[in-house]
């Protein structure tokens, strides 16, 4: 027999986590224990002493259950609200995000059996494939196997959308007649805009592909490079 605060063995009868018990109840010299799954289980000849630890560690585990459920309630809630200033934030500190997201955030054991992200929170999280440098996001540490804290479902959703891009390989050397060059294409801009989301564009420069920023149009204007009314604003407002 092993009755601990996450131990539930008495065999031959039942080893199971407090975790997986849904209730207890007492009939005459019986313990009758009900599992999340269903199933049930009939413990005969247990002490008072026995039957009262056991009642007292399930009441343990409710309890720790119940502020888990309220401590993850707060932090999406927080996540909702904060979410704007979030991204403000990492728009401004451009290649040190990961870093500060790191310290924010880190693998945390004791909260290994998070519930997943609601799906609104997780389609916010994929925003920020498009601001964090993807090579920050492959630097993380990995999320620990069969681990669900914050930090290693944030971290998932992250590498999921990391991504290595090869630079442009040079044109070849042709002797082909050159094509007529127009007016427009004599105006010379060191910087490639597209856009990749909702007021969110990806400035790359021309002569160094490695060199590249992430400019958000919306409310408030910024860029990864951190500098207020950079060149890069500039180059999207004139795309």
């Amino acid at each position: 027999m092993k009755i601990t605060p996450k131990i539930f063995s008495v065999p031959p009868y039942l080893s199971t986590q407090w975790e997986n018990v849904s209730s207890l109840r007492v009939s005459e010299d019986l313990l009758l224990v009900t599992l999340k799954d269903g199933a049930n289980c009939v413990i005969p000849n247990l002490p008072k002493e026995t039957i009262d630890q056991i009642f007292s560690y399930h009441a343990e585990s409710i309890e720790a259950a119940t502020q888990q459920k309220e401590d993850v309630s707060a932090l999406l809630e927080g996540m909702r609200k904060g979410f704007k200033d979030l991204v403000t934030m990492m728009s401004k500190l451009g290649a040190n995000t990961i870093a500060s997201l790191g310290k924010a955030l880190e693998h945390d054991p004791r909260n290994a059996n998070l519930p997943p992200l609601p799906p609104e929170m997780v389609e916010k999280v994929k925003l920020l494939h498009n601001i964090i440098p993807q090579e920050d996001v492959i630097a993380m540490p990995e999320a620990e196997p069969n681990c669900n804290c914050m930090y290693c479902q944030i971290n998932r959703i992250l590498r999921g959308g990391a991504r290595v891009e090869e630079a442009p390989k040079p044109d070849l050397i042709t002797n082909e007649p050159s094509e007529a060059v127009e007016e427009k294409d004599l105006e010379f801009s060191e910087w490639v805009v597209e856009p990749i989301a909702d007021k969110l564009y990806r400035v790359t420069n021309k002569l160094d592909p490695k060199e590249e920023y992430r400019v958000f149009l919306g409310d408030p204007i910024g860029c990864t490079c951190g500098k207020p009314h950079c060149e890069h604003v500039l180059a999207v407002l004139r795309s």
